[in-house]
């Protein structure tokens, strides 16, 4: 009895992919699973299949690197300035995205053939270990299943790396504005009152104030003149 040859797991799991993208096309034939979605799904699984095959490929001719797993930094989302005041802003257009739901595409093509047997090769042993010896594999790995709704099992892939957020602290005490300055008027002082007279001796009586005495201002001598006497 003649062994039927077993392919590596990474070439199974790419000719799943193709099977799967095949059974797309043919349902968007018969009308059941058209538009951008559709090309959307067909890039994934065929570029899925061959990323792993690449990995495998270098995993086993001994070129693979891989990187030591690290946490990711922080980093600030850095936004768009806001838009002027009454300039109205340029409609976005809108990408269209794989839905994100758990096991979405079962239920727009009928593709149930792909959920089992992506199944039976995550059970394999070899698949197991190829995934353990490259953890990128998990990585293209995840969407898939999600996709077809398969739940590896337990411990088969690796936890995803956290990312670091910056640390809660409490915000700092707001500092208050600096008041500005403005001129200040200065009050002019009040009217001194007049001044009162003093009390007269009598009620009555005005008192009467003797003005100082003036002072006789001697004319000035001529230089040059001397006074003679006259003739007896």
């Amino acid at each position: 009895m003649t062994e039927i040859p077993t392919l590596p797991p990474a070439e199974r799991f790419a000719r799943i992919m193709r099977n799967v993208a095949e059974a797309l096309a043919a349902q968007q034939k018969e009308g059941r699973f058209v538009g951008p979605l559709l090309v959307l799904a067909w890039n994934r699984l065929c570029s899925t299949g061959a990323r792993v095959m690449a990995l495998a490929a270098a995993y086993y001719a001994g070129t693979l690197r891989l990187r030591p797993a690290r946490e990711r930094p922080f980093r600030p989302c850095h936004r768009a300035p806001p838009a002027a005041p009454g300039a109205a802003a340029p409609p976005a257009a809108e990408k269209p995205k794989l839905p994100s739901g758990f096991g979405w595409l079962l239920g727009r093509a009928r593709v149930t053939f792909g959920r089992s047997q992506m199944e039976y090769l995550l059970a394999q042993p070899d698949m197991q270990d190829l995934i353990a010896a490259v953890p990128p594999i998990a990585h293209h790995l995840r969407p898939v299943c999600r996709m077809l709704g398969v739940t590896p099992p337990p411990g088969l892939f690796p936890p995803r790396r956290q990312r670091r957020r910056a640390p809660l602290t409490a915000p700092p005490p707001e500092t208050p504005a600096p008041r500005r300055r403005t001129a200040q008027t200065v009050p002019s002082p009040p009217p001194s009152p007049a001044p009162t007279p003093p009390p007269a001796a009598h009620p009555g009586v005005p008192l009467f104030i003797r003005p100082p005495p003036t002072r006789r201002r001697r004319a000035p001598r001529r230089p040059g003149h001397v006074l003679l006497p006259g003739p007896a």
